[in-house]
């Protein structure tokens, strides 16, 4: 992946983000610098970072809000955060210290490596959070299912991009359909795959919120571990019968 120049002081890096100033897309950097759309992706992040912008833009304060309102409903004094694709200067970032959160930051741009193989690490090391902050500059699909193990009674919160809202490409479709099952997922779809994901880890999703930014939905779940025989109604007992009557599928959403 070919990735911008790191001195800031490089004349293409200030044009770009001289450009990105003055209101300029991606899309619009591909052709306007002949770069491909991953670097120009790389140089948006950059310009990001420069003006210590998370990405939140102006919707930084209700992400806080929500977050914030999620996590006080634990009821824990320091929760242990743990943000994949983060920055050192993001809003969401501040709001947690100030908050008095402990928080572990992993992203690749920060020196940690690649933000999935840093979750499989934290799961190998059977390390546990009270809130999980998916945040990506893109799908959140390669974290699933395997990011509720890093829960047993906290908050899970995911930007998730709407499919409908960017250019798509057969690539992106066939992603979809393997974790969605479509290749345009409606709210209701998402959520009912995130219900799937945390039941295949026997852990119980419930929606505390969406927020919908147009392009994106910022979803905050509570996520609690379940046990697999209370859950089911099934005793271990050897006259026990094999399985209910019934099996159980995601809730009704409230969106």
């Amino acid at each position: 992946m070919e990735a911008p120049p790191k001195d800031d002081a490089n004349p293409r890096t200030a044009e770009i983000r001289v450009y990105f100033d003055s209101g300029g897309t991606i899309a619009g950097a591909v052709g306007r610098f002949s770069i491909t759309r991953p670097s120009a992706k790389h140089y948006h992040i950059e310009w990001r970072q420069s003006r210590g912008d998370d990405g939140s833009g102006d919707h930084a304060a209700e992400k806080v809000a929500q977050a914030l309102d999620a996590i006080a409903g634990l009821g824990v004094a320091a929760p242990r955060v743990v943000e994949f694709f983060a920055g050192v200067n993001g809003a969401l970032t501040g709001a947690y210290n100030a908050a008095g959160a402990d928080v572990t930051l992993l992203d690749r741009r920060l020196g940690t490596g690649d933000s999935v193989r840093s979750m499989h690490r934290l799961l190998g090391e059977g390390r546990t959070f009270d809130a999980v902050d998916l945040d990506p500059y893109g799908y959140p699909t390669r974290f699933l299912p395997d990011v509720f193990l890093l829960l047993t009674d906290g908050v899970l919160l995911v930007t998730m991009p709407k499919p409908g809202a960017n250019h798509g490409n057969h690539i992106t479709w066939q992603m979809l359909r393997c974790y969605f099952g479509v290749t345009d997922p409606t709210l209701q779809v998402v959520l009912d795959s995130l219900w799937w994901c945390a039941m295949g880890h026997w852990r119980e999703i419930s929606l505390l919120g969406v927020l919908d930014f147009g392009r994106v939905w910022r979803v905050a779940l509570r996520v609690r571990r379940v046990k697999a025989t209370e859950f089911m109604g099934v005793r271990n007992r050897p006259d026990s019968p094999p399985m209910t009557p019934a099996l159980v599928d995601p809730p009704v959403w409230d969106v």
